[in-house]
């Protein structure tokens, strides 16, 4: 079984539902400590002058929260609706993807925690996507090791002998030595990043699926 972990970023890139997509059970890290002004709660999309530009769910939080004991602050969605209408109403498409997108925040007002906010949404962009692959939350394991003892663990919960599906920079400060004497195999991520229609100005990678 290939199995792998990343924390509940908001409505993330392409890349983000791609490693989703290349595994059999995906789980979301949201027992991590939260990290300000990440991905975590904010996502570049297309303005209309031709450049990323970020979109934040503000937040209520203690600096030693985890992820999933973050809070967002009312009124957001609205704010966000507004933004990407503004922004994407002149493009292809947007008549056919945007009721889908606009019921997804209109839904997402209903819930208080970040972490669900983003679950939230990248499940239900999974399901559009079609990609039907379980998913589970890091805290439902009870985990209490840190780092690749972390990780580890919670592959070997899915699948004693799995394999974990690293990101690309994990190659950096992952010990695969350490996996290996535990019996998971290590494999990366091997994305590229797809050129499609965007904008007359130069290509711009990395912006949320919704772009």
């Amino acid at each position: 079984m290939i199995i792998s972990i990343h924390q509940p970023n908001y409505i993330p890139w392409i890349g983000y539902f791609s490693k989703i997509k290349s595994s059999n059970h995906f789980v979301f890290l949201d027992d991590a400590q939260y990290s300000k002004n990440n991905y975590i709660n904010r996502v570049k999309v297309l303005s209309p002058s031709g450049f990323g530009k970020w979109i934040t769910i503000p937040v209520s939080y203690q600096y030693t929260d985890l992820i999933r004991e973050v809070v967002a602050v009312d009124g957001w969605t609205k704010a966000h609706l507004d933004i990407l209408r503004n922004y994407y109403s002149k493009h292809n498409m947007f008549d056919i993807v945007w009721p889908d997108i606009e019921k997804m925040y209109l839904t997402a007002s209903s819930y208080k925690l970040l972490s669900e906010i983003n679950i939230f949404f990248i499940k239900s962009i999974m399901s559009l996507l079609s990609i039907h692959i379980d998913c589970s939350k890091s805290s439902d394991y009870k985990i209490k090791s840190m780092s690749d003892d972390r990780l580890i663990e919670i592959v070997k919960k899915n699948d004693s002998n799995g394999t974990y599906l690293s990101g690309k920079g994990g190659a950096k400060y992952q010990d695969v030595n350490k996996f290996k004497l535990n019996g998971i195999k290590v494999k990366y991520t091997q994305f590229i990043h797809p050129i499609y229609e965007q904008s007359p100005s130069s290509f711009i990678q990395g912006l949320s699926i919704l772009d």
